[in-house]
């Protein structure tokens, strides 16, 4: 009962009990309450909190915590609510209170500088920001001076940069990162990160991100779903290539121009439309004519400045050229040839459309051998983009299961369904 009534009274006197501004004025209490003190009953955790507020406002200055077994807190903070400092100290044996954390922090929230000690007052970790804005951290041994493992931190938060000293073998740290989810980091034996991997759910499959040997720019990002796909980043962090393999087998190139940005850490990244080039189409390779290459050029395409098709080059089981299309700008093709193997012009198709998805017309003509006609080829296009298969960064692509029909198909018994 007294208990209550102290808690009453304090209230009372931390409240102002509801007075007007104007007898708060012939009070001499402030308008608004400066601090507030909350006591906690035996048994807590903590003893009492003490909270303290700019002046004339709700925003907290300042949270003091006592706790019950004699360690305490304090953090500080701006008038904006950002913080500014975080000391916490363990309970005092004897003497003095003995640091057990102490944090810094700037203008926008991130921590500038940290120090945590054990009850011995020995150094567990420290870190700063170094001049590239990285943030160095380093763990410490019983001792407090030998150092045994050093990670460093982006902007974003995002381990960089790792070394375990007691275990030198260990390369991978596991990362849960500000929105919750967690990424698995590999390291190279120098320290400098090597890959990034992002699990999107456990039927859908993993983004792997690949880095250079900074550790700090990405140059490939992979998709491991149910099929496995690709983007190649230049060193200037334009794309260069998107690769997917078919669900048939295949494998489809898309070669970029400069200029074309993405976001790496998109986990719903898509290949762009704008800015491609070509596309190369690879079919898998099931002759024994092509010297036991997995796949085989199929068909390529040349595109244009707004994304449309236009111009189509066709190959045959050889990887002999053996066709060219030419498309109008709704990507309908008004003409084809035929070629020969000394790569001139047999026949030319012409075809004319109207509103229809068909030709209206079609009309054709034969050239002769003598003729010599070839169509304007740019064998560039041809060439095989030089990247790592991705299939060799990451495991095989995700057999994703779903209970019963969907969408058509029972992943169980393997044949489709319509229930």
């Amino acid at each position: 009962m007294a208990f209550s009534a102290y808690l009453a009274l304090l209230a009372i006197l931390l409240s102002g009990c509801n007075r007007t501004p104007q007898k708060l004025l012939e009070t001499g209490f402030p308008e608004r309450t400066s601090s507030s003190l909350y006591l906690f009953p035996e048994g807590k955790k903590e003893l009492n909190r003490k909270l303290t507020y700019f002046p004339d406002s709700r925003v907290i200055k300042s949270i003091r915590v006592e706790y019950a077994d004699g360690g305490s807190l304090l953090v500080e903070f701006r008038p904006d609510g950002s913080p500014i400092m975080l000391r916490q100290f363990h309970p005092a044996l004897e003497g003095a209170p003995v640091l057990a954390r102490s944090i810094d922090y700037d203008t926008g929230g991130r921590v500038t500088r940290s120090v945590f000690q054990r009850p011995d007052g020995s150094l567990k970790a420290a870190g700063r920001v170094l001049t590239d804005g990285l943030f160095e951290q380093l763990e410490y041994s019983a001792d407090g001076r030998t150092i045994i493992a050093h990670r460093d931190f982006d902007a974003r938060g995002e381990i960089v940069y790792f070394r375990d000293f007691e275990r030198p073998d260990n390369r991978s740290e596991k990362q849960t990162l500000p929105n919750g989810s967690t990424v698995s980091v590999e390291f190279r034996e120098d320290g400098t990160r090597l890959s990034r991997t992002l699990s999107l759910g456990y039927y859908v499959g993993d983004q792997v991100l690949f880095y250079g040997d900074d550790g700090v720019n990405v140059t490939t990002v992979v998709f491991r779903k149910r099929t496995i796909s690709a983007f190649y980043l230049r060193p200037d962090g334009t794309l260069s290539q998107f690769r997917e393999l078919t669900s048939g087998g295949g494998m489809t190139v898309t070669v970029y121009g400069p200029g074309v940005r993405v976001d790496p850490l998109d986990s719903s990244l898509a290949a762009p439309s704008a800015g491609a080039v070509a596309r190369q189409h690879w079919r898998k390779n099931y002759g024994s004519d092509s010297q036991s290459r997995e796949f085989v050029l199929d068909r390529v395409e040349k595109i244009d400045a707004t994304g449309k098709v236009v111009t189509r080059y066709k190959f045959d089981n050889r990887q002999m050229l053996k066709g060219v299309e030419y498309l109008n700008s709704d990507e309908k093709v008004v003409e084809s040839q035929d070629l020969r193997d000394d790569g001139t012009v047999e026949r030319i198709y012409h075809n004319q459309w109207g509103d229809k998805d068909y030709p209206i017309s079609t009309r054709s003509e034969p050239v002769d051998r003598d003729a010599g006609l070839k169509p304007d080829v740019d064998e560039t296009l041809f060439a095989p983009v030089d990247s790592t298969d991705p299939r060799t960064l990451v495991g095989p692509p995700v057999q994703q299961y779903y209970p019963g029909c969907y969408e058509g198909y029972d992943y169980e018994s393997g044949y489709p369904c319509d229930y």
